[in-house]
């Protein structure tokens, strides 16, 4: 039993991984493929998609498995953190199916849809400015702060578009991209 507890991490960090590399390989397709076209939609990677329904599959089926076979061991907060997980799995389904950015290369705005599918036109000239975090780019405007998922795919068209129309990249000191 010891060789599978060591065996968990490396394959945790394995599977991670490939998916990163996934991620990485269908973007740089995603680029290619959309080089002259004059619509560009920026999407979180598939992978999201994935990822959200195994997760909300297993853990439907541990509470599922837990309530017809119970035993003197399970207590209530396992049923919480398998609710919890399989909600953000719920979420991060979602999320890869509605949020994006509708980019065009003529226009001097861009579409940004959140996660209610609230289209917002956000004109470039309105962009203060955008900084890279670790996890996320920072888009500010006059009125409001947006957050966009660095790995999204396509998202090389929006920095190259607000470098185009000079829009300010704020460097942060603790993180250089």
């Amino acid at each position: 039993m010891d060789r599978v507890g060591a065996i968990v991490p490396a394959v945790t960090v394995l599977v991670v991984s490939v998916i990163f590399l996934l991620i990485r390989i269908h973007n740089y397709k995603e680029v290619v493929k959309n080089l002259e076209e004059e619509h560009v939609v920026i999407r979180l990677p598939r992978a999201c998609f994935w990822v959200g329904y195994v997760d909300a599959c297993f853990c439907s089926v541990m509470i599922l498995f837990m309530s017809l076979y119970p035993n003197e061991t399970v207590a209530a907060w396992e049923y919480v953190l398998c609710a919890f997980f399989a909600c953000v799995g719920v979420v991060m389904i979602v999320a890869e199916r509605t949020w994006r950015i509708d980019v065009f290369r003529s226009e001097d705005y861009f579409l940004y849809k959140n996660y209610l599918r609230r289209p917002r036109k956000i004109r470039y000239a309105d962009c203060v400015n955008y900084e890279f975090k670790p996890n996320f780019i920072i888009l500010r405007t006059k009125a409001k702060t947006y957050r966009i998922e660095p790995k999204a795919t396509n998202i090389e068209y929006l920095i190259d578009l607000l470098n185009e129309h000079e829009v300010p990249r704020t460097v942060s000191v603790r993180y250089f991209h």
